[in-house]
């Protein structure tokens, strides 16, 4: 495996996750010792498996640092912003991801992030249920390492409240016409489940 500034976007015991450009793999059960946010260069051999689709290395006997500069960083690996139709879509596949302006709900002992119609379920990772079912609008970061029955879920790593931004610019461009936004600023065909802005003004679509 070659890597150029590789970066260490996640860790989890010895299991790590690195990302290089817009791709992303997890290094299972790794025997070379990697900080979060550090970065990598150089060759490694280790063994390939696409675990129910997830790209995964692991080591082997030949598995060692001695062809590798690692240099720790104080850069925080930042997610990538996407959306849960992307995830489901595959896209993202083992990265550190974020989606913005979801609501987490519960489904018996199952929790999942919700925008619109699109659900991912969030499995593992850090306790959400107390963000379950208050109808308030999160941004939800996680890992996503697992395709479970060819459905993706992800491992939540933090939950922070979602705080609208650019709406100003969105009701002055907008207010004499009838263009539909979401509360990030994007720009719908149609009224969409929950908070929407209409000519400048808040609609909320049951």
């Amino acid at each position: 495996l070659r890597l150029n500034n590789a970066k260490v976007v996640y860790v989890d015991g010895n299991t790590l996750h690195l990302r290089e450009g817009d791709k992303a793999l997890m290094f299972f059960n790794s025997p070379i010792k990697m900080a979060q946010n550090a970065v990598v260069s150089g060759t490694v051999k280790v063994d390939y498996d696409n675990y129910y689709g997830i790209h995964e290395v692991k080591g082997n006997a030949m598995t060692n640092a001695d062809n590798l500069t690692i240099t720790e960083s104080n850069e925080e690996a930042k997610p990538v912003v996407t959306t849960i139709a992307d995830v489901l879509g595959l896209k993202h596949i083992a990265d550190l991801v974020e989606f913005q302006n979801v609501q987490i709900v519960a489904d018996g002992t199952k929790y999942y992030a919700v925008f619109g119609e699109d659900k991912i379920q969030l499995y593992g990772g850090i306790a959400v249920k107390d963000f379950a079912g208050d109808g308030k609008a999160y941004n939800v970061a996680g890992v996503f390492n697992n395709i479970y029955k060819n459905v993706a879920q992800i491992e939540p790593t933090a939950v922070t409240p979602y705080e609208a931004t650019g709406i100003n610019s969105v009701e002055s461009n907008v207010k004499n016409s009838n263009a539909i936004y979401n509360m990030a600023g994007q720009r719908l065909q149609k009224l969409q489940k929950g908070l929407n802005i209409v000519g400048g003004k808040k609609v909320v679509m049951k």
